[in-house]
């Protein structure tokens, strides 16, 4: 990769420039529409930093019938012989996303007949299911063509990484996986065979023991799962780092009875679904507790829960060294500020220096 940072940070910024999509309302036609000039836009911007990339398919948006805010997205960059596959987190601002892709996690599904014994979590299937089907609109890259017939037909091609951030660091290493399998078949039609690698970022863990393993043996040389160890939502859901949770900012935050009761419901509901991470076994990046989101005048739960969004999103930017000027939650944070103002003006401010990115 030719620009000035470093491919890790390269690829972080590529998996954050999914999240472009969560900034505009309308149906998966009308977002992607828009989502493509401001994609254009900022991978210009950040070509001294990035290098020179191109979109070679996509954005592709989701929205489910009847709704107006993004779910899922997705786009393919491409410099050289690369192609980055990058897949948009958790919009803050769909209530569907929260409920379906990030919490429909009791029960699994089995994963498929290379690996009959894993199991993967239903919304992850379900965000699966989609990105497997997705195209988009006339007129952008790649029209009308779903994501793994179109990486086929791509050529000279030496290398694939998947990354996504948060729900995206879930569903990354679902989507590299299938992406190893359909290039390893004898019936493989495509013009190469690139090498999958994957860079999940603050991803909560996408299946269980089994599922781990199998994915550890694919693609866990080429895997670099990147973790902030004071980041809240890669606990989730395996037993053993559910229940540090209460204790994750301790001392400086003690452990409160909600958020005890919290993650001893989400313990108990997914207790039998033997949860675990895929690399578990990957260094995580030595985050700290941010001393500027904790008040004396706020309980030890409000301080809790300021913590979240911070070591969810911005010290992931600090960990890594990526300038903030790319954090696109700046913008998400704008918006969210923009409607709290209209809508509450009298308690918007007072929110929003509760609870902050």
């Amino acid at each position: 990769m030719s620009g000035s940072i470093s491919n890790q940070q390269t690829v972080f910024v590529l998996a954050m420039l999914a999240y472009t999509a969560c900034e505009f309302n309308g149906d998966g036609e009308s977002i992607a529409r828009q989502t493509q000039p401001e994609l254009l836009r900022r991978l210009k911007q950040y070509t001294p930093q990035l290098g020179a990339w191109d979109v070679i398919w996509g954005p592709a948006v989701y929205v489910p019938t009847g709704g107006s805010k993004t779910v899922n997205a997705m786009f393919v960059a491409r410099q050289d012989d690369l192609l980055i596959v990058s897949i948009a987190g958790t919009n803050p601002f769909s209530i569907y996303n929260w409920l379906v892709e990030d919490f429909l996690v009791v029960g699994l599904v089995p994963w498929g007949p290379t690996a009959p014994a894993a199991q993967i979590a239903r919304g992850t299937h379900y965000g699966l299911s989609v990105l497997e089907t997705l195209t988009q609109p006339s007129g952008l890259p790649g029209a009308g063509v779903a994501v793994v017939d179109f990486l086929k037909s791509c050529a000279d091609v030496s290398k694939i990484t998947v990354t996504g951030h948060s729900l995206g660091g879930a569903l990354a290493p679902v989507l590299a996986l299938r992406l190893a399998e359909i290039i390893a078949e004898p019936n493989w039609i495509g013009k190469n065979k690139p090498v999958i690698h994957c860079q999940p970022h603050a991803g909560p863990t996408p299946g269980d023991a089994e599922f781990a393993a199998y994915y550890d043996r694919v693609l866990g040389p080429r895997t670099d799962r990147l973790v902030n160890a004071c980041d809240v939502v890669p606990q989730a859901w395996d037993q053993a780092h559910l229940t540090r949770i209460p204790e994750l900012y301790a001392p400086r935050i003690p452990a409160c009875l909600e958020v005890q009761g919290l993650v001893f419901t989400a313990s108990e509901l997914t207790k039998h679904d033997h949860y675990t991470p895929v690399c578990a076994g990957a260094p995580v990046l030595p985050g700290q507790v941010e001393p500027s989101r904790i008040s004396a005048d706020r309980g030890a739960l409000l301080n809790f829960f300021n913590q979240i969004p911070y070591q969810h999103v911005n010290a992931y930017f600090e960990l890594l060294g990526v300038p903030d000027m790319m954090n696109p939650f700046r913008v998400l944070e704008a918006q969210a500020l923009g409607h709290l103002r209209e809508h509450f003006p009298g308690i918007a401010e007072k929110i929003a220096k509760q609870i902050r990115f």
